[in-house]
């Protein structure tokens, strides 16, 4: 199911044996994370529910931005699968060889001013159009600053 559906974040509340039903018993990609509530629900009202949920889901995005962003620097140094910088990164999406586009939008260098949305919005528009992902960095764009603010995984 989890496959299936594209999931990427699942927030599992109650008895922990249930990630194996939701990964029907197959082991889940890398880059699904599973977070598991037990006893610590019971007794919260709605209200407080979703404050510790959305700070959790919050919490495990910008997890998995700092892996992806780690995981993108090292393939372009290691085996140059992937891209970096504002011209490699429209080259590479031009050319379709996009898989995934990791950008930080108030980074990315442009003529338009802040938060210079011109220029990413053109990469997010490429990447849409070649069937690339797109991750927009909200928390962890920092560890791309050096190279424009955007990079490129590619297929």
């Amino acid at each position: 199911m989890v496959e299936e559906r594209g999931w990427r974040r699942l927030l599992i509340a109650g008895d922990p044996r249930l990630r194996a039903a939701v990964a029907c018993g197959r082991p889940l990609r890398h880059d699904v994370e599973v977070r598991t509530l037990a006893g610590e629900l019971e007794g919260m009202s709605a209200a407080d529910l979703a404050v510790r949920v959305a700070a959790d889901m919050d919490a495990a995005q910008r997890q998995y931005e700092w892996r992806l962003v780690e995981r993108v620097l090292d393939a372009a140094l290691y085996d140059q699968s992937a891209v970096l910088g504002a011209d490699a990164v429209v080259a590479a999406l031009e050319l379709g060889l996009v898989e995934h586009l990791v950008i930080d939008p108030s980074r990315v260098a442009s003529d338009a001013p802040p938060p210079r949305t011109a220029a990413a919005e053109r990469m997010a528009e490429l990447a849409l159009a070649s069937g690339a992902e797109i991750t927009p960095l909200e928390g962890t764009g920092a560890r791309l600053a050096d190279v424009g603010g955007v990079a490129a995984l590619l297929r």
